[in-house]
């Protein structure tokens, strides 16, 4: 029995520690998206404006989830929609699934991208530190 216990005991750590890594590998690609999609210069992504979800709510893995809902009804370009797919992929493993946007003022793509940039930098080095 206590083999047993040492067993799934283990077996739980290990998923832990795959979980971690692969929300930290999902912010470290979604930073790489917003560098892609900042460096292209796109008008038809700068034009837009989107809720500014984090003027209300610090940065957070539930503000992840609201700016990926943000983006759901932005210009689709191969890359925005790969970003809000790595958006939404974190979501699911913090939890998250079901995150709303709030009724917020709106604004620039670049900002939102920008603030969503900082945020995963920032989420990253809490994770370096545990």
């Amino acid at each position: 029995m206590r083999t047993f216990l040492l067993l799934v005991l283990a077996c739980v750590v290990v998923t832990e520690s795959r979980v971690d890594d692969v929300k930290t590998l999902l912010l470290q690609e979604s930073i790489e998206s917003v560098n892609i999609i900042l460096k292209s210069n796109s008008k038809e992504i700068f034009e837009q404006f989107v809720k500014d979800v984090f003027k209300i709510h610090a940065c957070s893995e539930e503000s992840l989830c609201r700016a990926a809902e943000a983006l759901k009804h932005a210009y689709r370009n191969t890359e925005l929609y790969m970003l809000r797919r790595r958006l939404y992929s974190y979501a699911v493993y913090t939890g998250l699934q079901n995150c709303t946007v709030p009724n917020a003022d709106e604004s620039s793509m670049d900002k939102l991208l920008n603030d969503l940039k900082h945020c995963c930098q920032k989420l990253l080095r809490q994770k370096k530190h545990r």
